[in-house]
């Protein structure tokens, strides 16, 4: 009999490859095995002797049938474990591919985010840049006007003086010129 399967009849043991892996096969033979034995008290022991090889021989046809089913199972599992582990190498492969396309992207993600804060950060200045201008335009423009002021000021205030001189000049010759004519005697 196999050593593993002295140990149990239906699980595999610890130090087999495949522990606690059912075998129905060998199962269901062991009790077509244990149904079929009669404990019949021997009469001699010649009659032991004949009933335990015939139950020995019972025993070795189950455990051979046992053993082609559990040939049949182990090589089902092993196919199942190379399926699996073609599985796990596909989903390996495509983990790895995913990880690379994910560090790709996240790179990517960095550069924009470089190229964002440089863009704020020339937006921030050009802002500046913008309303300084403004704030020298408006001193401008109010010093254009004040000097508007300053000169519409100015202007009258030499137009008032110019006109001022021309009516003086006006009255001085006019003064010069009664001066100048001989005075006329009046009759009397």
């Amino acid at each position: 009999m196999h050593p593993a399967l002295r140990k149990g009849p239906l699980f595999l043991q610890k130090n087999t490859p495949w522990p606690l892996i059912s075998f129905p096969a060998y199962g269901a033979c062991l009790m077509r095995v244990a149904e079929g034995v009669q404990f019949e008290p021997c009469s001699s022991t010649r009659a032991c002797v004949v009933q335990l090889k015939e139950m020995q021989s019972r025993l070795d046809e189950a455990e051979s049938a046992a053993s082609k089913g559990g040939k049949k199972m182990i090589q089902k599992m092993e196919t199942r474990v190379h399926e699996l582990e073609s599985i796990v190498e596909s989903e390996q492969r495509r983990s790895a591919e995913s990880d690379k396309n994910m560090r790709k992207h996240e790179k990517r993600v960095s550069e924009l985010m470089a190229q964002l804060d440089e863009s704020r950060r020339s937006h921030d200045q050009y802002r500046d840049a913008v309303e300084q201008l403004e704030t020298k335009i408006k001193t401008f423009k109010r010093q254009a006007e004040e000097a508007v002021s300053h000169a519409t000021r100015t202007l009258r205030s030499q137009q008032s003086s110019c006109y001022m001189v021309i009516a003086h000049k006006l009255i001085m010759e006019l003064t010069l010129q009664s001066h100048r004519r001989p005075k006329r005697s009046v009759p009397e």
